[in-house]
């Protein structure tokens, strides 16, 4: 009874990211708005007409759109990188399109990489957006020295 009333939906093909994800809540919430394409960015902003200015405060280069804030400003990408070099991925960043496609096909199983990357994934897309708003409330610059 409960499922004809419920009727047929197809899966997520992106749940296995979020679902059983063992980072803390507010990093796999911040993955889930990434996924759904929600995070606060300056192109989603400006639709409200609130900002004039769509340059990305990490490194003023180009507009802040979700590709660009979590693969394609120079600091995000020396950031993923450096993330991607510790678990052992030789691959560079793509878009955050191709990267989601890319860890749906790969992060299947209940291994122990496939927890961590999951867990890395979720962190850098939580740090990224939560580093932008610390620059912009601090008006500071962001070191990439973690040597």
């Amino acid at each position: 009874m409960y499922l004809k009333l419920r009727g047929d939906f197809p899966k997520c093909r992106w749940r296995r990211l979020t679902c059983n994800n063992y980072d803390t809540p507010r990093w796999v919430f911040s993955l889930f708005l990434g996924l759904n394409g929600r995070l606060k960015t300056r192109d989603r902003i400006a639709k409200w007409s609130v900002v004039d200015d769509l340059t990305c405060h990490l490194y003023a280069e180009d507009p802040e759109i979700l590709d660009h804030l979590l693969f394609k400003c120079s600091i995000s990408s020396v950031i993923r990188k450096k993330i991607l070099q510790w678990k052992g991925v030789d691959r560079g960043p793509y878009q955050w399109k191709d990267e989601v496609f890319w860890a749906i096909d790969h992060v299947k199983g209940n291994s122990a990489k496939e927890y961590i990357y999951k867990m890395s994934l979720a962190a850098c897309v939580f740090h990224l957006d939560g580093e932008k708003f610390e620059i912009v409330s601090t008006k500071s610059e962001i070191s990439l020295d973690y040597s």
